[in-house]
C-alpha cells in the first residue's frame, strides 16, 4: 500500500509522518510505503528545523527529505491520502473529487483529535505535535497491517 501524507507546506507535520511510517516499516520488515507532499509546498525545501531535531531524537534521520508539492501523480500513484486536517482533506476533495474516496483525515485514527501545525513553535510543540502524529500511525499500520491490505 502506498500512502501519502498531505500539510500544507510539507516541512513539518507530514514529514514527520512520512519518515515516522517509513522507518516503522524498515523496522518490522513492512511492505507498505509513504510519502508526504504539501497543498502550497515550496519543492526542495529541507524539513524545518525544529521537526528535523524531533526526527533526530527519535533515531530517525531525516537529512535527505526535500519537501514536494502535491501532483496529480502523486494522487493517482497513492492507495490511501491522509491528511493531517479536516481542512487539508476539504481542500483535497475540492481539487480534485474524483480522488475523494482515498482521503482520509489522519484524526481518524486519533482519537483525541486533528494534529494541529506547529510552524513557528519551539521544540515542546514540535515534540507534542510528534506524539500525535506517532499515535495516529501507530493506530493506522495497526489498522492496514491487520486488514491485510498489501499492494
Amino acid at each position: 500500500m502506498n500512502i501519502l501524507f498531505v500539510c500544507t507546506g510539507n516541512t513539518c507535520r507530514s514529514p514527520m509522518a512520512e519518515l515516522y511510517f517509513n522507518a516503522v516499516m524498515a523496522r518490522t520488515g513492512g511492505s507498505h510505503r509513504a510519502r508526504s507532499a504539501g497543498l502550497s509546498a515550496c519543492p526542495g525545501d529541507t524539513i524545518s528545523h525544529w521537526a528535523g531535531e524531533v526526527m533526530r531524537v527519535n533515531g530517525i534521520d531525516p537529512g535527505a527529505f526535500r519537501s514536494r508539492r502535491i501532483s496529480r501523480y502523486m494522487l493517482e500513484e497513492s492507495d490511501m491520502i491522509v491528511a493531517m486536517t479536516r481542512s487539508h482533506a476539504e481542500a483535497l476533495a475540492s481539487a480534485a473529487p474524483e480522488f475523494a474516496p482515498k482521503i482520509r483525515e489522519l484524526a481518524r485514527w486519533r482519537p483525541a483529535g486533528g494534529i494541529s501545525d506547529p510552524f513557528g513553535g519551539g521544540s515542546a510543540v514540535y515534540t507534542l505535535t510528534f506524539a500525535a502524529i506517532r499515535e495516529a500511525v501507530d493506530n493506522l499500520i495497526t489498522e492496514i497491517t491487520a486488514s491485510g491490505e498489501e499492494k
